[in-house]
């Protein structure tokens, strides 16, 4: 267990190592809840102008991949949650 590192979801911090993420970093696993989870991973947000242009550019009918092309640090995989919740709402 590691003493400094606390599970972002019940707080507990009866945590483990648990495997590498995709990026490299090292993952945890809670042992009270079972959260997954990898700490302080950045500021990954996206602003929200860019949010703004992106659902846009969404909303007039451009392709995911022209826009992930335009915008680099906008995963592929969040345009196409934000395309699915826009088709939702019609």
């Amino acid at each position: 267990m590691t003493d400094h590192i606390c599970c972002p979801q019940c707080g507990s911090a009866g945590v483990v190592r648990y495997g590498k993420a995709a990026s490299g970093r090292q993952k945890y696993k809670c042992r009270d809840c079972n959260r997954q989870f990898v700490p302080d991973p950045g500021n990954r947000r996206i602003d929200e102008e860019t949010k703004r242009v992106v659902l846009q550019l969404l909303t007039e009918g451009v392709p995911a991949a022209k826009i992930k092309s335009a915008y680099p640090d906008v995963s592929l995989r969040w345009i196409y949650t934000q395309k699915k919740r826009l088709s939702l709402n019609d």
